[in-house]
């Protein structure tokens, strides 16, 4: 079976990642939404709840061990 460029250098740089590449072949991407800002905005949204989160976590360590 012929592999990408991109393929073929995974399969290269990790062990189970070449198993994995071997035993499904080429995986073609195919989004599940038909509106891709929307996951975007999502993600975004996401990471920014996350970081916000994780400040406020470091912030009271900080605070409270210090």
């Amino acid at each position: 079976m012929k592999f990408s460029i991109k393929e073929e250098y995974l399969r290269q740089k990790d062990h189970k990642l070449r198993k994995i590449i071997d035993k499904n072949g080429h995986i073609v991407f195919k989004p599940n939404k038909q509106n891709q800002f929307d996951t975007l905005v999502g993600i975004v949204i996401s990471q920014f709840i996350s970081t916000k989160a994780s400040n406020s976590i470091f912030k009271n360590m900080k605070e409270n061990f210090n």
